[in-house]
């Protein structure tokens, strides 16, 4: 039979879990918000009687993220628990899911953080304090909106040409490489005409497209062309989109695989499977 992993990733908002078999194939996913944290436990031992799982063919919990450092015990529902430095995890989940040996891998969960990633080398370049932590405090200020997919949702009736001041809007002549549909300054042209759903994709886009162009600075720096877009905020639709337009620009390729928001809990069982 089948032997399996459970990976979970413990962010800032959210917890994801994944559980993968020995091929790193993704059986199932499921994610718990911060408030429901403590039935985790609950949630593994209900995953392990519908797929079989026991001590004979599962290896363990890998836990990863910002929470991993909380927890405590050497175990999790009778699983034995090992921990995975979180830039492994984002290095290594974003390789596996995008199915390549090499990348930029940008991690865009509440906040954003950039790993470099070459065979099972992984390194960290930095990060950005954009993210979907920013898509939701911003949100609920000027929306009276504090869901990311319903944000998405409300963006997607939105123009950002009527938030968004373009080149076309300051110059007659080309500037350097840029387009003249190119953004000149996020919400420079706010106007009494602005509506709710221009603002929501104006939002949106200022948020992937400066993760964006920091992405291009990093794979300048690292001798990149392909970059591997994974967590939450790559469960909306715009964040893949507006990436790509910035990589039209500068000729990167921009990915977002699939169970991309689960990348990292994905990773630390492809990082952690060899220490157990």
């Amino acid at each position: 039979g089948n032997m399996y992993a459970i990976g979970i990733d413990i962010g800032t908002s959210t917890t994801k879990l994944a559980v993968i078999d020995e091929a790193y194939k993704v059986i199932i996913t499921k994610r718990l918000e911060k408030e429901d944290q403590p039935m985790l436990e609950w949630m593994i031992d209900k995953l392990s009687i519908e797929l079989g799982m026991n001590n004979e063919n599962c290896k363990g919990c890998f836990l990863t993220g910002v929470g991993a450092s909380f927890f405590e015990k050497d175990s999790l529902a009778g699983y034995p628990v090992c921990k995975v430095d979180e830039i492994k995890a984002i290095g290594a989940g974003g390789l596996q899911l995008a199915g390549v040996d090499s990348g930029l891998v940008v991690s865009i969960g509440t906040g954003t953080a950039f790993v470099n990633a070459e065979g099972n080398q992984y390194t960290h370049l930095g990060g950005s304090c954009l993210g979907g932590g920013t898509l939701v405090g911003l949100g609920k200020l000027l929306l009276n909106e504090d869901n990311s997919q319903s944000i998405s949702h409300m963006a997607e009736a939105g123009d950002m040409c009527n938030v968004d001041l373009c080149m076309v809007d300051v110059t007659k002549e080309n500037v350097s490489f840029l387009p003249e549909d190119a953004t000149a300054a996020h919400f420079a042209k706010v106007t009494d005409k602005t509506t709710s759903a221009d603002v929501a994709r104006s939002l949106l886009n200022m948020i992937s497209q400066n993760i964006a162009v920091m992405a291009f600075f990093c794979c300048q720096n690292v001798n990149k062309k392909n970059v591997i877009l994974i967590g939450g905020m790559t469960s909306l639709s715009q964040t893949g989109y507006d990436c790509s337009r910035v990589g039209e620009l500068y000729h990167i390729d921009f990915k977002v695989p699939e169970h991309a928001s689960y990348a990292v809990a994905i990773g630390a069982c492809v990082e952690g499977m060899p220490l157990l």
